[in-house]
């Protein structure tokens, strides 16, 4: 076989090329085990193998260039078998470290790890020397600082008082792109890691945006329930209102009809009708007795005491029953029949109802005289007219040309 130093130059040009191409993959092998802190005995044993093999290729590029000073008497195909094994060892070794380097923590990892956090993180040793801050604690600071932070005590002096450079709120601080974050500091005191802080910042702004829409709901909330028991109140009064109208009423017309019987009753003396008049003034009397058991009135009940008056009630129409309707007409009725009675001196009373659209139109007129003048609503009209208007009705009075009392009531009950 042809030794290298009987080779044309051409050839010993490429041959010394091939092994300088060898020696260059481990030079990249020994810088790269060296900035990925490699074994240190791997790290001695690859660079003893780079130097050993550089010296050969200089060698050989000396043989290539001048074959009669520098005498290479290696045969040429050891060259190739040489240099190709040490491309392939460089190239499968930086594999290798590159993946144990991947799966080892490393001071770097660790680093990369922390400025990889969204959380701002920072530690400084026993004397306020800042040794360790990942990239988001160094924005933060800097932003507070207007500078890189160098100790401790100048990051805890500007959360004391940021100047302007963020919103203090309480423990939190609001920067000026509007998100909160929250500061914390924790001085280790054992082991060897005594005297040591750790300063961490927490961004809080979604938890702080929350509870601030908390407590604005919980003030709109406070407002409610004050307007709640204001109208709770209200609602008091209204029903005690209602109560002392509804009593009012009960009072003027059961006396009243009843003074009236007894009225009739001592003028008429012992006539066919004096049972009836004592049976009705019996009950009266038992109704005051018993007010805790209120009695409902009906029209029946009406139609019987006008005719102890000696009035006849006469009735047009269908009264819609179980209504507060029911209980407005008989109330009309009754004030009805007493001012006839008492007003008009008549003895019949009509009564009208007409159902028009989602109304009752109810009409009572009587046969005896029109007023004589203006009329003035008294306690029973007065008490008939809140009655309607609460339940959403109307009431009209007409003297001309007979007196008529006229409801508009809706047939929908706003009463309840």
């Amino acid at each position: 076989m042809t030794v290298f130093t009987l080779l044309p130059m051409a050839q010993r040009g490429i041959l010394a090329g091939v092994v300088f191409l060898s020696s260059v993959s481990l030079l990249a092998l020994v810088l790269y085990g060296l900035l990925s802190r490699a074994r240190a005995w791997l790290n001695a044993a690859n660079t003893a193998l780079f130097l050993a093999l550089t010296g050969f290729t200089v060698y050989a590029m000396c043989a290539a260039a001048e074959s009669e000073r520098y005498l290479l008497s290696m045969p040429w195909l050891w060259m190739p078998g040489i240099a190709v094994p040490m491309v392939l060892y460089g190239i499968v070794s930086i594999a290798l470290i590159h993946d144990r380097r991947r799966d080892t923590l490393s001071p770097s990892s660790v680093k990369e790890t922390l400025d990889n956090l969204d959380s701002g993180i920072c530690f400084s040793d026993g004397n306020g020397r800042i040794i360790l801050v990942n990239k988001t604690m160094a924005k933060l600071a800097s932003i507070l600082l207007g500078s890189y932070p160098q100790t401790q005590g100048e990051l805890t002096a500007a959360l004391a008082r940021p100047d302007g450079k963020a919103e203090k709120l309480g423990d939190l601080y609001r920067f000026s792109d509007g998100k909160v974050w929250r500061f914390v500091s924790v001085t280790f005191e054992e082991g060897s890691l005594k005297g040591f802080v750790q300063t961490t910042a927490q961004d809080v702004t979604e938890v702080y945006n929350v509870n601030e829409k908390i407590l604005a709901e919980n003030e709109k909330l406070k407002e409610a329930i004050a307007e709640t028991k204001a109208l709770m109140v209200r609602l008091a009064d209204r029903i005690r209102e209602q109560e002392t109208l509804a009593l009012k009423i009960k009072v003027h017309n059961d006396i009243g009809s009843s003074l009236i019987a007894l009225s009739q009753l001592l003028t008429a003396g012992e006539g066919e009708n004096a049972e009836r008049l004592l049976f009705d003034l019996q009950h009266a009397v038992w109704h005051f007795n018993t007010p805790d058991e209120p009695r409902k009135d009906t029209l029946d009940d009406v139609r019987r005491k006008a005719g102890t008056m000696g009035i006849t009630l006469t009735v047009l129409g269908v009264i819609p029953t179980g209504t507060t309707v029911e209980r407005i007409i008989v109330l009309a009725a009754k004030e009805s029949v007493t001012n006839c009675y008492k007003h008009a001196g008549g003895d019949t009373v009509i009564l009208r109802i007409a159902e028009r659209n989602d109304q009752f139109m109810v009409t009572v007129t009587n046969n005896g005289e029109p007023p004589k003048e203006e009329i003035t609503e008294g306690g029973g009209l007065t008490s008939l007219r809140q009655t309607v208007e609460k339940a959403g009705g109307e009431m009209f009075v007409s003297a001309a040309p007979t007196f008529s009392l006229i409801l508009n009531l809706p047939k929908e009950d706003k009463t309840k």
